[in-house]
């Protein structure tokens, strides 16, 4: 069975910052994948705490077995990844507790994982948590409206999405 996403709604959206930390550009992300922008225009996180929220209301598409990354598109079309630090798939869940199922809709800063960043860095791999827009392609606008290397508190608004 397709799944069907909703219609990229035309107009603004903002996008609110998924977790506390330090701004980085996706081009800095350690990962070719994610760094070029082959997976979407987006950012980077170092992150401050554990704490993963919801961007914007929506609804759960992806939910991984392993809890390091979600799948949202939100109630304006937009779809966004979500993932917390790089190769950290090989944790096979250790360290990261999700607090929603594939499907369930979600409103902006409603908590969706927290994880234990010790286990990720003492397993050896980068806590970097990397936010895309995996439907980018489809916007007309696509504004970071925070500088990089900043200490952004969850929930701040950071990108500013249109289509017209």
């Amino acid at each position: 069975m397709t799944e069907v996403l909703p219609e990229l709604s035309a107009g603004e959206s903002i996008y609110y910052t998924p977790v506390t930390g330090t701004l980085l550009p996706l081009s800095r992300v350690n990962d070719k994948a994610f760094a070029s922008g082959d997976l979407g225009k987006g950012f980077a996180i170092k992150p401050a705490d554990g704490r993963v929220y919801a961007p914007f209301d929506g609804t759960i598409r992806i939910a991984f077995s392993t809890r390091h990354a979600v799948g949202i598109v939100s109630d304006t079309g937009i779809v966004t990844l979500i993932h917390i630090g790089l190769d950290t798939v090989k944790l096979q869940g250790t360290g990261f507790v999700s607090y929603f199922e594939r499907g369930q809709h979600v409103n902006k800063g409603d908590l969706l994982i927290e994880f234990w960043d010790k286990s990720i860095t003492d397993a050896g791999l980068d806590d970097t948590v990397i936010v895309t827009i995996t439907n980018s392609d489809d916007l007309t606008t696509f504004e970071l409206l925070e500088e990089p290397n900043t200490l952004i508190e969850q929930s701040t608004p950071i990108l500013k999405l249109g289509r017209y």
